[in-house]
């Protein structure tokens, strides 16, 4: 998709989503949205964007003591949010998850904040099935995942930034509202959703 008309085309022949057609979804969307659509890409992780979600569940949303569970690929991108939304000087109570860490570091994520914090757990897949957090309340999905791969030519593995599959994206909606009503984000148009693999 290169242009708000492509975006707009791509959406409009999308029936997946019940209830509206394609087309009538689409005229609803403003230039903005489209606009957005356009310049998405397969991959990309949008820091900004997820940042501007945290803000906006913090300072708007209802669910005060609600957890943030946000899906990154990798460490990478979990060090750089937590850096910016550390040094933004709201009261979150930032936890990161890796398969690298200790359980004992681990359990971090299962404990309560103090009063008058949010928790916003940093994670990579491994919160999709591994973990389950009670009091998160707001998942945002990526959509990018790292997953290994091998170059027989050159015989080096390495891992890479894919996109989600189906399966992926559905246990990640499954993180939000598990005892609580709930809200799930994810970052990727909706029809491209159709087009993702199945498994990964």
């Amino acid at each position: 998709v290169d242009s708000i008309q492509d975006a707009y085309d791509a959406i409009a022949k999308d029936d997946t989503a019940k209830g509206r057609s394609g087309k009538e979804r689409c005229d609803t969307y403003s230039e903005k949205t489209l606009k957005a659509c356009a310049m998405w890409r397969p991959n990309e992780v949008y820091l900004d964007l997820v940042e501007e979600l945290c803000y906006y569940f913090h300072k708007h949303e209802p669910h005060g003591d609600g957890a943030i569970l946000i899906f990154l690929p990798g460490w990478g991108d979990i060090t750089k949010l937590y850096i910016r939304l550390y040094q933004s000087g709201e009261n979150f109570k930032l936890i990161t998850l890796h398969s690298l860490m200790t359980p004992e570091q681990q359990h971090e994520a299962f404990e309560r904040p103090p009063k008058g914090m949010r928790k916003v757990v940093l994670s990579t897949n491994i919160a999709e099935a591994s973990v389950t957090i009670d009091d998160i309340v707001y998942v945002i999905d990526t959509g990018v995942r790292k997953e290994r791969t091998y170059d027989p030519g050159t015989g080096i593995s390495s891992l890479d930034a894919k996109q989600v599959t189906k399966a992926n994206a559905i246990q990640r909606r499954g993180r939000a509202g598990r005892c609580q009503e709930g809200m799930v984000i994810h970052l990727f148009p909706s029809y491209k959703f159709g087009k993702f693999d199945e498994f990964p």
